[in-house]
């Protein structure tokens, strides 16, 4: 497949230095707010906090609140959300609510939109806004003990180790979906030594083969039982979505195929490899198709993913093995290359 040539990045307009000079102010006022304890919100008897948006975001917004807990065990925690089942239980949210009942004017809405593009972890900076210092940034999740029983009893007869596999982020950006074809071959990669459990919705599955063990769960699970599957398996591969945040809070390790929409900084976890591709229009966050025919997507291929698995499988197996792990993008031909390319290396954390 042939592409286009990889766009320079634009010179920035008006618009762009506003927006860069208020997220500058935003960003220099919030430490000095929180010094003050009548200002900090974690410090008051009660908060009252709203994350709309998809599943990742929700989930990237429980270590602040966990933090606030920690903080100031007082504290009343009313969490306002759409995926309610997932975080409801969680010993430090008292009560979460839906979206639409938060009170217009004592809400503290977590957004990190004005502050694109983002160069740092999500959580720090819905941490920052409730005036505390994130310190992990996994996060937490609801999991229900007999769906997790269930799909691990499902499972038991299937080699290992069981991957569970997420091809399609969420619908705020087209611009995070590797090539259908890269995710065929991969799968049939993985099937020659794993078992690949898919997951997903409204994505068109044919098996991919008849040697291999293949389990299709596409449109099939709901968000808890998606949890638990996810919980179940030992691996994680997809791009950066809901399921890869799920994977996070219950331990299971990822590979995470970035491409170029965003810096793997914003929203990776310890233990990943995490899969970057730094074109010159990365990151991007375009919101409308790539114009370009995504080549930070094309770059990371099928084998560079596969042979991500198998070493990040190795590591679980032998966590007393501290390897440096290598992946680059398909023009990067030595490890200085690789290495001054940041997150397209894998890398084990703590």
């Amino acid at each position: 497949m042939s592409l286009n040539p990889v766009p320079s990045r634009r010179k920035a307009t008006f618009r762009d230095v506003c927006r860069q000079g208020r997220s500058s102010l935003l960003q220099a006022w919030r430490p000095v707010r929180n010094r003050f304890p009548f200002l900090a919100p974690y410090r008051k008897a009660e908060i009252h906090v709203v994350r709309e948006g998809a599943l990742g975001d929700v989930l990237m917004a429980t270590p602040a609140l966990r933090r606030v807990k920690e903080r100031n065990p007082s504290c009343r925690v009313i969490f306002y959300t759409h995926f309610a089942n997932l975080v409801r239980g969680l010993p430090f949210i008292d009560e979460v609510r839906p979206v639409a009942a938060a009170p217009a004017w004592r809400s503290i809405r977590l957004r990190y939109e004005n502050l694109v593009p983002v160069r740092r972890h999500i959580a720090g900076i819905f941490g920052e806004i409730l005036g505390v210092d994130i310190r992990n940034n996994r996060p937490s999740c609801v999991l229900d003990p007999r769906l997790l029983d269930h799909y691990r009893h499902e499972f038991r007869d299937l080699p290992r180790p069981w991957i569970i596999l997420n091809r399609k982020a969420g619908p705020w950006s087209p611009n995070k979906n590797w090539p259908d074809l890269h995710w065929q071959e991969l799968i049939g990669r993985l099937m020659r030594w794993s078992t690949v459990i898919e997951t997903g919705k409204g994505v068109v599955i044919e098996r991919p083969g008849k040697e291999g063990h293949y389990v299709n769960l596409v449109d099939k699970l709901s968000l808890e039982a998606l949890a638990a599957a996810t919980a179940a398996a030992d691996l994680h591969v997809g791009p950066d979505s809901g399921p890869m945040h799920l994977a996070a809070a219950f331990d299971v390790p990822a590979v995470v195929i970035f491409g170029g929409y965003i810096e793997p900084s914003c929203t990776s976890y310890p233990g990943n490899i995490d899969l970057y591709s730094p074109v010159p229009c990365a990151p991007c966050w375009l919101t409308e198709l790539c114009p370009f025919g995504h080549p930070c997507l094309h770059q990371i291929t099928p084998q560079q993913v596969d042979e991500a698995m198998k070493q990040l499988w190795e590591h679980k197996n032998q966590p007393a093995k501290r390897a440096a792990l290598v992946h680059g993008g398909s023009r990067q031909g030595n490890l200085d290359q690789l290495r001054q390319i940041g997150n397209v290396n894998g890398s084990f954390g703590a």
